[in-house]
């Protein structure tokens, strides 16, 4: 028996005891008196508050919180999160600031090519300088002026105030021919972004996008309309895939403008444009192809830039 020792473990004493989170249910007029919390939901305070005629604040108990989370978080995480949706928020209020202020001064329409290249960015009025926005919780009223999606003083061209009748929008002055050059009436109409011919008008898109999603998102899940409206505004988005989008939203549009010109003939511009690009994408892959297969024998290799 004098070989036989006994060993007193403790299993539980290396662990790490976590306290548990602090559940703070009293007022901050009851955690200083040091009394009991009774809650009046019909009041909206609590006994104490609603007997002193205080106002029953948990001031206490959000700091609380807030110093949780951001114990768990990381302080550096959290203050720079905080940062950034402050510095959203900054750009958006500006944005909307500056739009109202410029719809309601000003009712003519300033062609990109008429203002200084150093003084405008590549598009002013999109989100492309804070990219950690999330494109699902922009509020799209803040850059129109009106339901129908599109500010219409400050987005739309001068001769879209004046009355259009349907007849001048037929699907021929579309220009049904598959050329390689964009027709002319694409850039006059409105309908397109000024700087680049081949894609839907910004603003338009504002109301596309959403429309598009909101009819047709079910049927095309692997579409993103933040990734669409990031991409559109950085100038990444593919012109055929954007005139597609503007194509088949253009009918569910209630934009006036849209309206009086008819949503099925602003379809066909946008479908008309698709074709083309699609008919340009067709002809330079058939060119590339053709090169580099009679050039394959001497060690040429042609990239589509070269085209």
């Amino acid at each position: 028996m004098s070989d036989i020792e006994f060993v007193i473990e403790a299993p539980q004493s290396a662990r790490q005891n976590k306290k548990r989170p602090r559940l703070v249910t009293s007022c901050d007029h009851c955690r200083v008196k040091k009394i009991k919390c009774v809650q009046q939901p019909s009041m909206g305070k609590c006994e104490a508050c609603a007997t002193a005629r205080l106002p029953c604040l948990y001031r206490d108990r959000e700091q609380y919180f807030a110093e949780r989370t951001r114990m768990l978080s990381g302080a550096t995480s959290a203050v720079c999160d905080a940062s950034e949706v402050d510095h959203s928020q900054a750009q958006l209020s500006a944005i909307g600031t500056s739009s109202s202020s410029g719809s309601s001064s000003s009712r003519t329409y300033t062609p990109p090519s008429s203002v200084s290249p150093a003084t405008t960015p590549d598009r002013s009025y999109s989100p492309t300088h804070y990219p950690h926005m999330d494109m699902n919780a922009v509020d799209f009223d803040q850059f129109q002026a009106f339901p129908g999606g599109v500010g219409e003083q400050a987005v739309l061209p001068q001769m879209w105030h004046e009355p259009l009748q349907p007849s001048q929008w037929s699907p021929n002055d579309a220009g049904t021919h598959l050329g390689l050059q964009t027709p002319s009436p694409f850039s006059s109409n409105g309908l397109f972004d000024p700087s680049d011919p081949t894609q839907p008008h910004p603003n338009l898109m504002m109301d596309f996008v959403p429309a598009f999603f909101d009819k047709f998102g079910a049927a095309y899940p692997f579409l993103s309309s933040r990734n669409i409206c990031d991409q559109f505004f950085r100038r990444r988005l593919s012109p055929l895939l954007a005139n597609s989008i503007a194509a088949s939203a253009a009918r569910f549009s209630t934009v006036p403008e849209i309206q009086q010109i008819g949503p099925a003939n602003v379809a066909n511009v946008y479908c008309q444009m698709a074709k083309i690009r699609l008919h340009t994408m067709w002809i330079c892959q058939s060119k590339l192809t053709k090169l580099r297969s009679n050039s394959s024998a001497n060690g040429i290799t042609y990239n589509r830039d070269d085209l």
